[in-house]
């Protein structure tokens, strides 16, 4: 089967809240205890996400960057440069944000100096 690479791999901007809210469930448990039920965040799909937003998370981006995906054996050297088509998923709770999925798309983003990223925005 032939794939036509000029499509965007899913239809993103066709899911209601409902599908961005079954989206991002898959993730519950995955990255931290501190992720709230997402039945109890309202869901958006977010094609400039600021970065700003993640840079408190407590993560040093560089150093997560250079061993993860640098020195990483998981990604190949073409992972830092890829048009991605496969949103974040972040939670916006209290005033802090909370990465429930990308931590590798944001840091590659960061990385190069993008501003914004695609996210499915929990609120």
């Amino acid at each position: 089967m032939n794939v036509d690479e000029s499509q965007p791999l899913h239809a993103w901007h066709e899911l209601d809240e409902a599908g961005l809210r079954e989206w991002a469930s898959q993730y519950v448990g995955w990255a931290t205890n501190e992720m709230s039920d997402p039945a109890d965040l309202s869901w958006t799909l977010e094609h400039g996400m600021r970065l700003d937003l993640v840079m408190d998370v407590g993560t040093d981006w560089d150093a997560y960057y250079v061993d993860e995906i640098e020195e990483g054996v998981r990604y190949d050297a073409d992972f830092a440069d890829a048009d991605y088509h496969t949103p974040v998923v972040v939670s916006i709770e209290d005033g802090r944000t909370i990465i429930w999925d990308g931590w590798h798309r944001l840091a590659c983003a960061i990385r190069r100096g993008d501003r914004g990223i695609m996210a499915i925005v929990g609120r």
